[in-house]
C-alpha cells in the first residue's frame, strides 16, 4: 500500500515539474524589440531597464515587467478655443510629435505621462498664442509652433518625454471679416514668395 502511495506521489511530482517546467521557461525568457525598452521590478521595487534588442533571461518568480514605448509618437489635439494678445478669438488645430527620453522618469513620475504631455503642450499653446497678435499666429504658424514646443520641453522633462516638434494644421478666425482679410494677406504672401523662388530659378 504504502509503495503504491509511493508511485502515485512520484508520478504527481513528475507532472507538476513537467508542467511548471514550460510555464517557468515562458516566463524567464523576454524579447525586447527595437523600439521599446523594459523596466524590470522585483517585489515591488525596481532593478534595472533592458534596453537592448533581443532576448534576455530574467527571473521567472516575484517580478514585474513594463515595456515603455521609445517611439516617437503623434498626439492629436482636439480643436482648441483661444484668444490673441489683441484678444481676437480663433480656433487653433494642432498635432504634436513626442517621444520618452528617460523611460525610468516617465514610468516612475507620472502614471498617464502622454495624455499629461498632451495638456502641458495644450497649455504652452494658450500662453504662447496669448502673446501673439492673431496676424502674427495666422501668417507665421512656425513661430507659434517653435515657441510652444521650448514651453512644453520644460514641463515634459520633469516626467522624462521631450516634445519633439509640432505642426499647427489650421488657424481659423472666429470673426469671418478677420478670416477673410486674413486669408487675402496669408495668400498674397504666398504667391510672393513663390514668385521670389520663380525669379532665383531663373537666374540661377
Amino acid at each position: 500500500m504504502s509503495s503504491a502511495l509511493l508511485t502515485l506521489t512520484l508520478w504527481i511530482l513528475i507532472i507538476v515539474v513537467l508542467i511548471l517546467i514550460p510555464v517557468l521557461l515562458k516566463r524567464s525568457v523576454l524579447i525586447v524589440w527595437p523600439y521599446q525598452v523594459v523596466i524590470c521590478e522585483k517585489r515591488g521595487g525596481f532593478v534595472r531597464v533592458l534596453d537592448t534588442p533581443g532576448l534576455h533571461f530574467v527571473t521567472p518568480l516575484f517580478r514585474s515587467l513594463h515595456p515603455v514605448d521609445i517611439r516617437t509618437q503623434t498626439l492629436n489635439l482636439p480643436p482648441m478655443n483661444l484668444y490673441s494678445k489683441d484678444m481676437k478669438p480663433f480656433t487653433l488645430e494642432a498635432t504634436a510629435f513626442v517621444k520618452v527620453e528617460d523611460p525610468v522618469k516617465a514610468h516612475y513620475h507620472h502614471e498617464y505621462y502622454l495624455q499629461a504631455t498632451k495638456r502641458a503642450v495644450q497649455k504652452a499653446i494658450k500662453d504662447v498664442a496669448a502673446e501673439m497678435e492673431l496676424e502674427d499666429i495666422y501668417l507665421n504658424r512656425e513661430i507659434l509652433a517653435v515657441r510652444s514646443v521650448e514651453e512644453s520641453k520644460k514641463v515634459c522633462a520633469e516626467w522624462g518625454v521631450s516634445v519633439e516638434a509640432m505642426d499647427v494644421k489650421d488657424v481659423v478666425p472666429r470673426d469671418p471679416k478677420e478670416k477673410i482679410k486674413l486669408e487675402e494677406m496669408y495668400n498674397k504672401r504666398r504667391r510672393a514668395l513663390e514668385e521670389l523662388m520663380v525669379v532665383k530659378v531663373i537666374y540661377e
